[in-house]
């Protein structure tokens, strides 16, 4: 048995999907385009798979795949199953000051949605709200109305918002830095309404989605010393014979006078090649709200072609079974990796094993966040994990 349960793939990649909501379809246009951050050199590792030289690129989500429900300036609560009574009585129950209590009830506006209580918060009431106050109401939503809060959170990968502030101006950021707090190790929101209510033209509005919606990537290069010898770092990206049209790339590349770095891009497989750094269009979804995540993009990375069949709602282990060998480190290049919370053993994310810290990922099934290729750490900072997780690494049959 592969896992010790079955986990559905409705739940999976879950920590982004904020941003689940209607598709749009789109290409990767040219205010897609990767800016480069401000890093003195670019990070190196070493090891089999060669010399490998990185530096992080901030990506934001074309126009075209942002979606009129991003740009809602209604701030609104809601609470399943819950009369009116029975929200104040919550409030009390999560520690909201009377302050905060005493602005809900003078100025909050309620209304009732089917068998959802909904409140509709002012300028003013989000100004009094604490952190604290906003974390343990992001919880209860995240534990009771995982939709709402699936819809609602935005998660920053950069706490220092470096690329950010060069993009929005102080006042703004001010803005932004008064309405977030930290889950866990997460840094969040969910006042994006406010801070569009802080704007007056859509070009800004759009400026600011677009980088609340930020991904940090990388551009990774392997560097060759044409007097090396090739063979330890063929075999390391040809992957046990799953990967075989690198060893033309890498001779191609060493009898080149000259040229002496190549862009992993092109030591990738086929699927992986395709998609890195851009984003999902309807051309890969099916059905139109089933998006690709974070597992589709793992089982697919050595496959010829994607398939929509992966998209649909069947346990894990069903796309594990055959295709796929459980094994032990060390991890090798295009290895799949599952991370599982380790105290309620609930699925947590997927990813490939690239090189060292360095993977191929897809945070979320979102149409505003790309395939990349990131660090280990960089790609668990949007996770909220309340324990330790641990992992389960797979490795694709080559006959499958």
């Amino acid at each position: 048995m592969l896992f010790p349960f079955v986990v559905s793939r409705n739940i999976i990649c879950g920590a982004l999907a904020a941003l689940l909501l209607a598709p749009f379809s789109s290409v990767v246009a040219e205010d897609a385009t990767p800016q480069p951050l401000s890093y003195p050199s670019p990070l190196k590792t070493s090891g089999p798979w060669g010399n490998l030289h990185y530096f992080e690129v901030v990506i934001h989500p074309p126009a075209s795949n942002l979606w009129p429900g991003l740009f809602d300036e209604r701030s609104i609560w809601s609470f399943p199953n819950l009369g009116r009574v029975q929200v104040k009585e919550l409030f009390d129950e999560l520690g909201f000051s009377l302050a905060l209590k005493t602005a809900i009830h003078n100025e909050g506006e309620w209304s009732i949605q089917g068998n959802h209580s909904e409140l509709e918060v002012t300028d003013n009431i989000i100004s009094i709200m604490l952190p604290s106050e906003r974390a343990t109401l992001a919880d209860w939503w995240r534990l009771h109305h995982h939709d709402f809060f699936e819809q609602i959170i935005g998660n920053f990968e950069d706490k220092n918002f470096i690329s950010i502030s060069k993009e929005l101006s102080p006042e703004m950021m001010d803005h932004l830095r008064s309405v977030c707090f930290l889950r866990g190790n997460v840094l969040s929101t969910f006042d994006r309404p406010y801070l569009l209510r802080k704007l007056d033209k859509a070009a800004e509005k759009e400026k600011l989605i677009r980088n609340l919606l930020t991904t940090n990537a990388l551009i990774v290069r392997l560097e060759v010393d044409p007097g090396s010898d090739l063979s330890p770092i063929i075999r390391y990206w040809e992957a046990g014979g799953r990967n075989p049209r690198v060893r033309s790339v890498l001779e191609g590349l060493q009898s080149t006078d000259g040229v002496d770095q190549l862009d992993i891009l092109h030591l990738l497989p086929p699927v992986p090649r395709k998609y890195l750094n851009s984003f999902a269009t309807l051309q890969d979804v099916s059905p139109p709200d089933n998006t690709p995540d974070c597992f589709w993009t793992a089982i697919q990375f050595f496959k010829p072609n994607a398939s929509h069949r992966s998209l649909d709602s069947i346990p894990m282990e069903h796309f594990i079974i055959d295709d796929f060998i459980q094994v032990d480190a060390p991890t090798q290049f295009g290895d799949l990796v599952c991370l599982f919370d380790r105290d309620n053993r609930k699925f947590v994310h997927s990813y490939i094993h690239i090189a060292d810290n360095l993977v191929f990922t897809k945070n979320g099934k979102s149409f505003v966040r790309p395939w990349i290729l990131s660090t280990f750490d960089r790609m668990m900072s949007i996770y909220e994990i309340d324990g330790d997780f641990y992992k389960l690494t797979f490795r694709t049959n080559v006959d499958s």
